[in-house]
C-alpha cells in the first residue's frame, strides 16, 4: 500500500510525458525554453517516482522487513517478550503475517492453548505459502492434542513443557519456526544484523549501557535507514540528550516527510521543553523575551513587599520568562499546521500531535479543545490510519464512563493510544511529555462530562421541599453554567412519585459567590504535586468571574496562614498561589479553620472552600470542630484527595457540610478537579416542589436525571428530622422495600446488540406491583406492545437506536409512581456470543456481547471456568484481541491471551450436602452452602493460562482456620492459593449460621469485616487471639479450590513466640504438615514442644524440651507420639498429680472414614496421689498420711471422642498394697476405684478387713466411700463393729466442710466440721 501512490504517480508521468512527445512530433512543434524545463521537471517526476515504488516493492519482495527479521532473530534466541514487542512495533506487516507470527509466538512461550486458537483462526483464513501452511497445520494438530492431553504430543516438549525468556524452545517447535520463517525469504544483510544488535542493545541494557560512538557509527554506516535513525532518536532521547536526538529526528523528515516522522520530530521539541532543556542563545527572540522579563524585574524591585505594582510586574516577568521557554513549540505548532492537509487531518496524527504541543506549552485550553474535536470525527479518520483502532477505544470507553467516575478502561484506552501515536520514541511514562499527555487526555475525559449532585435537602416546610443542586460538565456543546440549564432539562422523582409541577432557579447569580483555596502545603506534597497544585490553584483563578466571585488563597501544613484574602484580582491571586513552600505535617483542620476566617465578613452570598488534602490528620476531635463551624456558617466544603489521604474522613468532611469529595489518581488531574469543584459551586441551582402523593412516608429520597444525558443523583432524607437533611447517603446501598415500592428488578435479556436493538426484539422486565397501563422507557426507547403477565413480570417490544453502553430502564405506573434501573440494559457493538475464551479462562453467560473495541460484558447466568459462579455482569478487556473475529453463539470464541476481567457481584462455588457415602472436607464443612470467593468489586488479570485473583489476600476456611494469602491464581482445574500464613480457629465450634467464607483483599477491610462477621460468631474474641502459623518457605502452603472440594498441601510453623493452648498447656515452636489433595491419603501430622508456663509452680518443667506429635489420616488421628517428663509434677486436679505421660497410638488407615467415628490412644503414665496436697486448712501430720496414696506407674488410655483418662496402676494406703487401682481422669474431675485386703489406722480408728474403695474429687471437693467386710473400732464415736459396714468421708478443698461418717446394721453415725462463721472451734464440731 505504501508503494501504490509512488507508482501511480510514476504511471502519470509516464502518460504526461508520452502524450507531450507525440503531441509535438505529431503537430510539429518546435520546443523552447520553457518547453524544454517542463520536458525535464516530467523526466524528474518519473524517475523519483518509479525508484521510489520500485525500490520499495523490490525490497518488500526481497524480504526487507524489519520487523519480521528481528521477530525471528529473538525467537532463536529464546527471547520471545522482545520478538513480540519487534512485531508489534513493525507497522508494514500485513495481516497474513501478523497472524502468522502469533502462531509461532504463541507456540515459543509454550501457550498451546493459545496456540490453538491463533492457529484456527489463521488456516480459516488462508495462508499464500504451501510450506507454511503445512507448518501451521502441523502446529495446530500439536496443541490440539495437548489441549486433549494425547501422548502424541510429547514429542513437541521433549526440551521443556515451557519455553520462558533465555530458555531454549522445543526442538521441534523450533525447527518449524525456522522452516517458517525461511519461506518469508527475509536476506540477512549486514545493515538488518547491525539493526537487531543495535536494538538488542537498546532494549536490553538501557540506553546507559550502549556506547554512543556505536550508535554514530551505524547512523554513518546506514545514513538512509529510517530504522537505524529511530533507533537512535529514542537512545539519545532516553539518555537525555535531546540535541542528539533532535538532530537525528531531523534527518529522519529529510529522508521521508511523512506523518509518523513529523511526530516524532516534535516530540522530541515537546520532551526538550518539557524537561527544561531550553537554549536561548543565539536565538533572538528568545532573547528579547528574557531581556524584557530582566526589565520588568528590575521595575518591581523598586516597590515594597505590599505593592500591587510590584506583583504585576514580577507576574508579567514570569509569563515573558515561560513564553521563552515555549518559542520551540508554538513554531512545532506552527510547523505542524502548514504540514497537515489542508482540509481535514484523516490520519489523526497532526491534530493529536498540535494537541500535545499546545499541552507542553502550557495551554490547556487549546489542547482540550483539540482532543474533543479529535474524538468528534474519530469515525471520519482513514482506515489504514495508524491510531484510528486506538482512538475508537478511548471513544467507546468515553461514552460509558459517568462523570469523575474512576475508570481503568479509559485510563487503558488513553495510554493505548498515546503508545500507538508516538510510535514507542518517547516513553508513555512518569516525567515524559507523552506520560504527561496520557495523564491530560484521561483527565480531560474523565471531569469534562455532565456532572449533578444533590449537596442539601430543606424539608422545614414540608410537603414543601427546598433542594439545592450543582451541576458541572459539558452537555450538547453548552457548559453546565447557571442560567445555561432549565427546568424541561431534569426528570424529578419524589419515593417513586414523578414530580410534574417545580420550579428550578439559578441560585448564585444572585449575591455572589465567595470561595477560599486551602492547598495542603506539607511534606506529604511532592514537588510536582506542589507545582500541580499550583498550576490548579491558577487556573481556578483565571477562570474566576470577576463580576461575581472573589477567591482567597490558604495554605496550611504544621500551622495554616493566607496568602492572598479575599479578592477578585486574578493577579494578585496568582502573584500569592506561587509563594508557597512545602515542609511540615498535615494539620487539615487549621486549614480549615484558616479557610473559613478568610470567608468571614463575605457578601453573604455562596460561601465554599476548595480543601486539597495529601495526607492524614490523627486530630479528629479538631476536624470536627472546625466541620461544625463550617455547617454554622452555611460554608461548604469541596475535598480533592490526593496520595495516601484517608478518603473515609474526607468524604465525611465533603458529605457533612454539603460538598463533594472526589480523589485524584495522580496530581495531575488535580487541575481538571478544581475547576469542575469550581464550576460545582458557581452552578448552583434551588429546587422547589411541594409533595402530593405519598406524603405520609417519612423514610424518603429525591432523585434528579437529566434524561437526553442519561445521568441522575439521588438523595435519602427523612421529614421527621426537619431543617435540612444533610446525612452521609449511598446512592449505591441498599434500603428496605415495602409492598408499595416501586422497583425493577431486572431485564431479560440483560444485554443486546445495537443491531438487534434496531431490528427489534421482545423484552421481559421482572419487578413489583406491575399493572396494566404500564410506560416504560429503555434510554430514549418506549417499548411498544407491552403486556403485564403478572404483578411481577411484564414484556414489551424494544425497536431503535441505541448507543452502545449501560442503559437506564425506568417504569411509569398507572397510579403516577416510577421505578428506575440505572445501567438495566447493556448494549453492544456487535453480535452476541454464550461463551468466550480469554487466556485459560472461559466465560459462559447467557448473553456476552461487544460494547467497545475489545471491551465485552457477560450477562445473566454467568459461568467461569464451568465452576464458578457470578451474580452480576462481567466486564472483559482484550488486551490482545485477534485482528478478525467473530462473535458466534455455537462455538466459545477466542479473545486473545492477555486481558482484565472486572465486575461487581458475588463470586461463589455451589457445593453440594456431603453424602453419608462419600463425604469430604467441602460438603461436611459447607453443609451445602455457597462458598463466597469474592463479594463487592472483583478484578482479574488473565496472563495466559493464569489469571491473577489479586494478592494479599485473606482465605477462610470454615471450621479450619483463616488464611492470609501471597497469591491467588484462577486455573482450568481450580483456584490455586499459595498461602503465607494462617490463623487456626477453634475446630470444636459448631457451624455458624451464615457461612460467609470468603478470599477478599486486604486493602478492602470494610467488605472483609462483613462477610466475616457471621462465620466469627461466638469465637470472634479468640480469634482476634489466635497465633500466626507461617508457611515454610521451601514447602509453602497451596490451597486448591475445586469444583467438587478444597484442598491444602504444605508445612507451617508457628511463629516465634506464640503457642498452640490445650487447656492450661500450651504448644509452642509447633510444626504443621498436611496433605489433603490426594483424596484417597488425606493426612496431617502435628508436632511441637510442650509448654508448662501457665503453671507458675512448673518453672523447673516449662524449661525442658518436651516434644509431641500427632498425625492424621481422614480428618481421625492415627498415629500419636507423646513422652513427657515432669519435674515437678502437674496437679491435674486436687489430689492427683501427673510427673510423666508417654502416649502412642497407630491405627489402619485403609478402613474407610465412616468406620472411624472415636479412638482411643494408650501408653503409660507416671504420678502420685496426695489427697490432702492442696487442703486450704491446718491439718495434723497423722490425719493427713493416709490421703497419701502414693506414686504410681501404669498403663494410661486417652479417649479422644468424649475426652477423658483412665490409668491402670497400683498404690499404696498407710502400707497396705492396692495392686488395682482405676484411676479416671475427665471433665467431670477424676475417681479412683480399688479393692484390696486392709489393715488400716486412720483418724482415730481401727478397721480391717476385705474392702472396697471409691473416690470422686472435682476442682471443689472429694468425697470418699470404704465398702468393708470386717471390723472397725472408733473410741471417738464409742463403736466397735463387726460384718458388713460403709465408711464415708468428705472434706471441702478451701477448709470450710470436713465430715466423717459410719453405717453398721442400719444406724448412721456422722462427726463434721463446718465453718459457720462462729468464733470458738467447739462451736463448729458436730456430732449425731
Amino acid at each position: 500500500m505504501n508503494n501504490l501512490f509512488p507508482l501511480l504517480g510514476a504511471a502519470v508521468f509516464a502518460l504526461v510525458l508520452l502524450f507531450d512527445i507525440l503531441l509535438r512530433r505529431h503537430k510539429k512543434i518546435r520546443r523552447g525554453f520553457a518547453d524544454g524545463i517542463f520536458l525535464c521537471l516530467l523526466a524528474v517526476g518519473l524517475t523519483v517516482s518509479a525508484v521510489r515504488g520500485l525500490g520499495g516493492l523490490i525490497e518488500e519482495n526481497a524480504g526487507v522487513r524489519p520487523g519480521m527479521y528481528l521477530a525471528y532473530r529473538y525467537l532463536e534466541s529464546g527471547d520471545v517478550e522482545k520478538a513480540r514487542a519487534a512485531a508489534e512495533n513493525d507497522g508494514s506487516l500485513s495481516r497474513e503475517q501478523r497472524g502468522l507470527l502469533e502462531v509461532l509466538l504463541s507456540a515459543a512461550e509454550g501457550n498451546y492453548p493459545a496456540l490453538y486458537f491463533a492457529a484456527e483462526e489463521l488456516l480459516e483464513e488462508g495462508i499464500s505459502s504451501a510450506e507454511q501452511q503445512d507448518c501451521v497445520e502441523e502446529l495446530h494438530s500439536f496443541s490440539k492434542a495437548y489441549l486433549r492431553q494425547d501422548a502424541s504430543a510429547a514429542e513437541f516438549v521433549s526440551v521443556s513443557g515451557e519455553a520462558e525468556r533465555g530458555m531454549q524452545v522445543p526442538e521441534k517447535i523450533s525447527s518449524l519456526i525456522r522452516q517458517c520463517f525461511e519461506t518469508e525469504n527475509i536476506q540477512e544483510t549486514e545493515e538488518l544484523n547491525d539493526y537487531y544488535y543495535l536494538d538488542s542493545q537498546v532494549r536490553g541494557g538501557g540506553a546507559e549501557a550502549v556506547d554512543p560512538s556505536d550508535v554514530e557509527n551505524l547512523c554513518q554506516k546506514y545514513p538512509f535507514s529510517q530504522d537505524i535513525l529511530k533507533l537512535a532518536v529514542k537512545y539519545y532521547a532516553e539518555r537525555e540528550e535531546y540535541g542528539e536526538a533532535q538532530g537525528k529526528a531531523k534527518r529522519l523528515l529529510e529522508l521521508e516527510d511523512s506523518a509518523e516522522n513529523y511526530v516524532i520530530y516534535t516530540d522530541v521539541i515537546a520532551q526538550r521543553a518539557y524537561a527544561g532543556d531550553v537554549q536561548s542563545g543565539g536565538d533572538a527572540e528568545k532573547e528579547g523575551l528574557i531581556q524584557e522579563a530582566e526589565r520588568l524585574e528590575e521595575q518591581a524591585a523598586r516597590y515594597g513587599d505590599e505593592d500591587e505594582r510590584r506583583e504585576r510586574l514580577l507576574n508579567e516577568a514570569e509569563a515573558r520568562r515561560e513564553e521563552a521557554s515555549h518559542v520551540d513549540i508554538y513554531r512545532a505548532i506552527n510547523f505542524l499546521e502548514a504540514k497537515k492537509p489542508m482540509f481535514r487531518d484523516r490520519s489523526g496524527l497532526y491534530d493529536t500531535q498540535i494537541a500535545k504541543l499546545y499541552l507542553a506549552a502550557g495551554d490547556r485550553e487549546a489542547a482540550k479543545k483539540r482532543v474533543h474535536a479529535i474524538l468528534e470525527h474519530v469515525d471520519a479518520l482513514s482506515e489504514d490510519s495508524p491510531v484510528r483502532e486506538a482512538l475508537m477505544d478511548v471513544a467507546d470507553a468515553y461514552r460509558q464512563t459517568s462523570s469523575e467516575s474512576e475508570s481503568p478502561v479509559l485510563k487503558s484506552a488513553v495510554r493505548e493510544f498515546v503508545e500507538t501515536q508516538s510510535q514507542g520514541i518517547i516513553q508513555v511514562q512518569d516525567g515524559t511529555i507523552n506520560g504527561r499527555m496520557a495523564d491530560f487526555v484521561a483527565s480531560v475525559l474523565k471531569y469534562d462530562k455532565l456532572g449533578i449532585f444533590i449537596s442539601r435537602v430543606d424539608t422545614s416546610g414540608y410537603p414543601e421541599i427546598t433542594a439545592c443542586l450543582n451541576m458541572n460538565g459539558e452537555r450538547e456543546g453548552r457548559w453546565g453554567m447557571s442560567g445555561e440549564f432549565y427546568a424541561d432539562d431534569f426528570e424529578i422523582i419524589d419515593t417513586q412519585y414523578k414530580i410534574e409541577d417545580f420550579e428550578l432557579n439559578a441560585d448564585a447569580s444572585k449575591t455572589g459567590v465567595d470561595i477560599a483555596l486551602v492547598m495542603d502545603c506539607s511534606g506529604n506534597m511532592s514537588e510536582e504535586a506542589l507545582e500541580d497544585a499550583e498550576k490548579a490553584a491558577q487556573a481556578c483563578a483565571e477562570d474566576m468571574d470577576t463580576g461575581r466571585q472573589q477567591m482567597a488563597v490558604v495554605t496550611y501544613s504544621d500551622e495554616a496562614r493566607t496568602l492572598v484574602s479575599r479578592t477578585n484580582d486574578p493577579e494578585s491571586l496568582i502573584y500569592g498561589i506561587h509563594q508557597s513552600s512545602r515542609g511540615g505535617g498535615t494539620n487539615i483542620s487549621a486549614g480549615l479553620q484558616e479557610g473559613l476566617d478568610a470567608l468571614a465578613g463575605g457578601r453573604g452570598g455562596t460561601k465554599a472552600l476548595i480543601l486539597m488534602a495529601s495526607g492524614q490528620d490523627g486530630n479528629e476531635e479538631a476536624i470536627d470542630e472546625a466541620v461544625s463551624r463550617a455547617v454554622s456558617e452555611q460554608t461548604a466544603v469541596y475535598v480533592v484527595g490526593l496520595g495516601d489521604a484517608r478518603e473515609e474522613s474526607l468524604r465525611d468532611i465533603a458529605d457533612r457540610t454539603g460538598g463533594k469529595f472526589i480523589m485524584a489518581d495522580s496530581s495531575a488531574e488535580l487541575e481538571d478537579i478544581c475547576l469542575t469543584l469550581q464550576k460545582y459551586i458557581v452552578n448552583s441551582y434551588v429546587l422547589t416542589y411541594t409533595v402530593s402523593e405519598n406524603a405520609e412516608a417519612d423514610s424518603r429520597y429525591l432523585m434528579v436525571s437529566v434524561p437526553d444525558s442519561q445521568i441522575s443523583a439521588r438523595r435519602d432524607y427523612a421529614v421527621s428530622g426537619g431543617g435540612e437533611e444533610s446525612a452521609d447517603t449511598d446512592e449505591k446501598g441498599i434500603r428496605p422495600s415495602g409492598e408499595e415500592d416501586a422497583q425493577l428488578l431486572s431485564v431479560s435479556p440483560g444485554a443486546v446488540s445495537a443491531e438487534e436493538a434496531a431490528s427489534g426484539l421482545t423484552v421481559t422486565v421482572k419487578g413489583t406491583g406491575f399493572q396494566e397501563g404500564m410506560h416504560v422507557n429503555v434510554g430514549e426507547l418506549e417499548l411498544s406492545e407491552v403486556a403485564v403477565q403478572d404483578e411481577n413480570t411484564l414484556t414489551g417490544v424494544l425497536k431503535g437506536n441505541l448507543s452502545t453502553g449501560a442503559c437506564r430502564v425506568s417504569a411509569q405506573y398507572p397510579d403516577g409512581r416510577v421505578g428506575v434501573r440505572e445501567d438495566g440494559l447493556r448494549v453492544f457493538r456487535a453480535g452476541t456470543s454464550t461463551g468466550v475464551r480469554i487466556g485459560g479462562t472461559v466465560i459462559r453467560a447467557d448473553r456476552i456481547g461487544q460494547t467497545a473495541e475489545g471491551v465485552f460484558s457477560a450477562a445473566g447466568n454467568v459461568l467461569i471456568n464451568d465452576f464458578i459462579h457470578f451474580s452480576g455482569s462481567l466486564e472483559i478487556r482484550a488486551l490482545d484481541l485477534p485482528e478478525k473475529f467473530t462473535l458466534n453463539s455455537g462455538r466459545i470464541t477466542y479473545l486473545g491471551d492477555r486481558g482484565k476481567i472486572s465486575g461487581s457481584g458475588k463470586l461463589y462455588i455451589s457445593y453440594p450436602r456431603a453424602e453419608d457415602e462419600d463425604p469430604n472436607y467441602a460438603g461436611l464443612a459447607l453443609e451445602g452452602r455457597d462458598y463466597v470467593v469474592q463479594e463487592g468489586q472483583v478484578d482479574f488479570t488473565v496472563q495466559g493460562m493464569e489469571t491473577e485473583l489479586g494478592e494479599n489476600l485473606t482465605l477462610r476456611l470454615p471450621l479450619l482456620a483463616d488464611v492470609t494469602a501471597s497469591s491467588a491464581v484462577l486455573d482450568t482445574d481450580g483456584i490455586k492459593i499459595r498461602g503465607r500464613e494462617a490463623k487456626f480457629s477453634d475446630m470444636a465450634d459448631s457451624m455458624p449460621e451464615r457461612t460467609d467464607h470468603s478470599v477478599t483483599s486486604r486493602k478492602e477491610k470494610t467488605a472483609v469485616d462483613a462477610v466475616g462477621r457471621g462465620a466469627a460468631a461466638s469465637g470472634a474474641e479468640k480469634s482476634a487471639e489466635a497465633s500466626v502459623w507461617t508457611a515454610d518457605p521451601r514447602a509453602g502452603l497451596e490451597i486448591l479450590i475445586r469444583q467438587d472440594n478444597i484442598s491444602a498441601e504444605g508445612e507451617l510453623s508457628l511463629e516465634e513466640g506464640g503457642a498452640l493452648n490445650l487447656g492450661r498447656i500450651g504448644l509452642s515452636a509447633a510444626k504443621l504438615k498436611l496433605d489433603t489433595l490426594d483424596e484417597e491419603q488425606e493426612y496431617w501430622k502435628l508436632e511441637g514442644t510442650l509448654d508448662f508456663s501457665a503453671f507458675p509452680e512448673l518453672e523447673a518443667a516449662a524449661a525442658q524440651e518436651k516434644r509431641a506429635v500427632i498425625s492424621s489420616r481422614y480428618w481421625r488421628l492415627d498415629k500419636v507420639e507423646a513422652d513427657v517428663e515432669l519435674d515437678p509434677e502437674i496437679p491435674l486436679y486436687q489430689g492427683l498429680y501427673l510427673n510423666g505421660l508417654s502416649l502412642e497410638e497407630e491405627t489402619d488407615s485403609s478402613s474407610a472414614p465412616e468406620e472411624q467415628q472415636d479412638f482411643w490412644l494408650t501408653g503409660a503414665a507416671e504420678g502420685n496421689v496426695d489427697l490432702f496436697e492442696g487442703l486450704n486448712m491446718q491439718v495434723s501430720e497423722n490425719m493427713t498420711d493416709w490421703g497419701r496414696l502414693g506414686a504410681f506407674q501404669g498403663t494410661a488410655t486417652l479417649h479422644c471422642g468424649e475426652p477423658s483418662l483412665q490409668i491402670e496402676t497400683g498404690l499404696e494406703l498407710l502400707g497396705n498394697e492396692l495392686p488395682d487401682v482405676s484411676l479416671d481422669l475427665g471433665t467431670f474431675g477424676f475417681s479412683a476405684d480399688a479393692r484390696s485386703q486392709l489393715e488400716l489406722e486412720m483418724l482415730g480408728m481401727d478397721l480391717g478387713g476385705e474392702a472396697a474403695l471409691h473416690l470422686e474429687s472435682s476442682r471443689e471437693q472429694m468425697d470418699m466411700r470404704l465398702e468393708l467386710d470386717g471390723y472397725l473400732n472408733c473410741s471417738m464415736l464409742n463403736l466397735n463393729c463387726q460384718g458388713d459396714m460403709v465408711l464415708e468421708a468428705g472434706v471441702r478443698f478451701d477448709g470450710t466442710l470436713f465430715s466423717v461418717g459410719i453405717t453398721e446394721n442400719g444406724r448412721e453415725h456422722r462427726l463434721w466440721y463446718q465453718d459457720n462463721g462462729e468464733l470458738f472451734l467447739t462451736d463448729k464440731i458436730y456430732c449425731s
